[in-house]
C-alpha cells in the first residue's frame, strides 16, 4: 500500500476518538477531552505539514486534507471562548471524518490516472498569502456551517418538544449561532483578502484583473451573500434557521467553486 495513503488513513482514525467521547453520555470539558482533542489536531497539522513538504500541489486530495487539518486546528483553538462550544465536535468530528474518506478516495483516482504529484505550485509571495486566506476561509466557513446544522437540529427538536440524548449532545442554540456568526465575520474578512491576493495572482500571469471561470463566480456570490447575511443579523436581527439556511447555502457556494471545482477538473474530466 501506497505510504501516503497509509498515513492519510491515521490522519483521518485520528479525528474518530475525540468524536466517540464526546458521544457518551457523561461527557464533560475535561482533561481527557482536551487530551484527545489536542492529539488529534497535532496528528492532522503533522499530517498537513507532510502532505506539504514538496510544495502545494493542486490536487483534490491534498486540499481537502489540509481544510480539515485547518478547521480542525481553528476549531481547536478557539471553541474554549464559548460556553459549551466543545459539543461542536459532535458534528464536526463525523463530518471532517467523512471528508478524509473522500480525500483518500481523491487520492486514490488521481494515482489511478497519473495526475497526483504531477502540477505543483511554486510558493511566491502573493502565491502563499492566497493559499493560507483561502483555507482559512474555507475552514472558518466549514465551522459556521457545522454551527449552523446544530441551530438547525436544536430547533426543529425545541419545535417537537422533544428532549433526546441527542439534543443533550449538541451545544445550545445560543452557543452554536455565537460560533455561527463569529466564524461568518472571520471568514469574510479573510475572503477579502484571498479575493485581493488573487485578483493579484491572476493579474501577475495573464494581465487580466479576474478569471471569470466557475471558481471567481462562486465564491464571488458566497462572499456577497454571507455579507448580507452579516448586514441582515445586524440591521434586522435575522437569526435562528432563517440565518442557519442561508449560511448552508453559503457553503455550498463555495464549496462547489473551489473543492468542487477541482474534483471536475482534476478527476472527472481528466
Amino acid at each position: 500500500m501506497d505510504e501516503k495513503l497509509i498515513i492519510g488513513i491515521i490522519a483521518a482514525l485520528s479525528i474518530l476518538p475525540v468524536g466517540a467521547y464526546t458521544f457518551r453520555a457523561d461527557a464533560v470539558n475535561n482533561r481527557l477531552y482536551w487530551l484527545l482533542l489536542s492529539s488529534s489536531a497535532i496528528v492532522l497539522s503533522g499530517f498537513m505539514l507532510y502532505r506539504l513538504q514538496l510544495g502545494w500541489q493542486r490536487g483534490l486530495a491534498d486540499s481537502l486534507f489540509v481544510c480539515v487539518a485547518v478547521t480542525f486546528v481553528i476549531y481547536t483553538l478557539t471553541h474554549h471562548w464559548f460556553r459549551e462550544g466543545w459539543r461542536l465536535v459532535v458534528l464536526l468530528a463525523p463530518y471532517l471524518f467523512i471528508i478524509c474518506i473522500l480525500a483518500l478516495l481523491a487520492y486514490e483516482a488521481e494515482l489511478q490516472i497519473s495526475r497526483h504529484d504531477s502540477n505543483v505550485v511554486a510558493l511566491d509571495g502573493w502565491t502563499i498569502v492566497h493559499i493560507i486566506s483561502a483555507v482559512t476561509a474555507y475552514g472558518t466557513i466549514t465551522l459556521a456551517a457545522v454551527a449552523a446544522v446544530s441551530v438547525l437540529a436544536q430547533e426543529r427538536l425545541l419545535k417537537a418538544k422533544k428532549d433526546s440524548n441527542w439534543s443533550r449532545r449538541l451545544p445550545p442554540v445560543a452557543d452554536s449561532e455565537n460560533i455561527e456568526i463569529i466564524s461568518l465575520f472571520v471568514s469574510e474578512a479573510v475572503l477579502v483578502v484571498g479575493i485581493a491576493s488573487g485578483m493579484a495572482l491572476q493579474l501577475s500571469s495573464s494581465g487580466s484583473l479576474l478569471a471569470l471561470d466557475h471558481k471567481t463566480l462562486l465564491t464571488a456570490i458566497a462572499f456577497l451573500l454571507v455579507g448580507l447575511l452579516l448586514i441582515a443579523r445586524m440591521r434586522m436581527g435575522i437569526r435562528g434557521r432563517s440565518a442557519a439556511r442561508y449560511v448552508l447555502i453559503s457553503y455550498l457556494l463555495i464549496t462547489l467553486g473551489y473543492p468542487g471545482v477541482k474534483l471536475v477538473s482534476n478527476i472527472l474530466i481528466a
